[in-house]
């Protein structure tokens, strides 16, 4: 792995990290929410070294990168197509996971001449339209309620998530499914409180994000014609079935490929390892040119 900044025309840094080789596949990865470029270390790092060039990008405020207050889902697109430009590629797949799925669908929907593929695993859908908040856990609808009207306790929970990750580690343990705890080792942990405390650096990336989540995307789903693939495990309450349902209704020829037993976090883990394997076969398949 190799951490970069890249410098933007405003003057913001973009933090991302390169895994793999440049002559293999690329492949863009938006982490979750929190999250950083060092989430993507929770896949299997030997499927990343063959043939795939993987490229870990951070939202603005998470990791490296330089906070934007007041942006919007279709703003930080420009920011993905300049490290596009920098780093030479014409043509990518892009995997979002959880926070950032929304990110993947605004690449497919205004990034069509340069994104083959689009991958989705357990991502966040739509909360604005009718039942979406249902969809949802109590945790995740308490930080939308927070980043609306509570930032500055937001924050502070932030800096607690910052200085000590293990604790909320611990919580998350003992709720996990069957199916999770049997995929998670201490290897996997140690890696995911690293992604953790990269991720807390500033409250600006978290509280953007969700306050994001309640807005409508301003997405027009149907005109989408990048082909986009959703895995979700049905046994994730975090953010339910119901929301990958609903967008592969609204996207057209997106499919859905459901996890049985699997949670949120095993969704993450093993769903983007599947999504990396079936965009690396697609491109194969069809001689794609990057």
């Amino acid at each position: 792995m190799i951490d970069n900044q890249l410098t933007l025309k405003d003057g913001r840094r973009l933090g991302y990290a390169e895994y793999g080789h440049r002559s293999g596949h690329p492949i863009l990865f938006f982490h979750g929410s929190p999250g950083s470029r060092y989430e993507s270390a929770l896949v299997d790092e030997a499927k990343l070294e063959k043939d795939t060039y993987f490229i870990a990008v951070e939202r603005p405020g998470y990791g490296l990168s330089d906070p934007k207050p007041n942006r919007t889902i279709l703003e930080w697109i420009k920011d993905v197509e300049e490290l596009l430009d920098h780093l030479g590629l014409s043509k990518v797949d892009v995997i979002g996971v959880s926070g950032g799925g929304p990110y993947a669908i605004a690449c497919a929907a205004t990034l069509a001449d340069r994104v083959n593929r689009v991958a989705v695993v357990c991502g966040m859908g739509l909360l604005d339209v009718p039942g979406g908040l249902d969809g949802i856990s109590d945790e995740e609808k308490t930080l939308v309620q927070a980043a609306l009207y509570a930032p500055e306790k937001m924050a502070a929970q932030i800096a607690q998530i910052h200085a000590n990750p293990a604790a909320l580690a611990d919580a998350a343990a003992s709720q996990l499914p069957e199916f999770d705890q049997s995929i998670i080792t201490p290897e996997l942990v140690q890696k995911w409180l690293m992604s953790a405390k990269e991720s807390t650096r500033s409250s600006e990336g978290m509280i953007s994000d969700y306050k994001l989540f309640s807005q409508p995307w301003d997405i027009a789903l149907n005109d989408i014609s990048v082909p986009v693939h959703f895995w979700h495990g049905d046994h994730d309450t975090t953010i339910s079935l119901q929301h990958p349902q609903y967008l592969v209704e609204q996207i057209p020829g997106a499919t859905l490929q459901i996890i049985e037993g699997a949670g949120h976090l095993g969704t993450a883990i093993l769903g983007t390892q599947w999504a990396i394997e079936f965009l690396k076969e697609h491109a194969e398949k069809t001689n794609s040119l990057y």
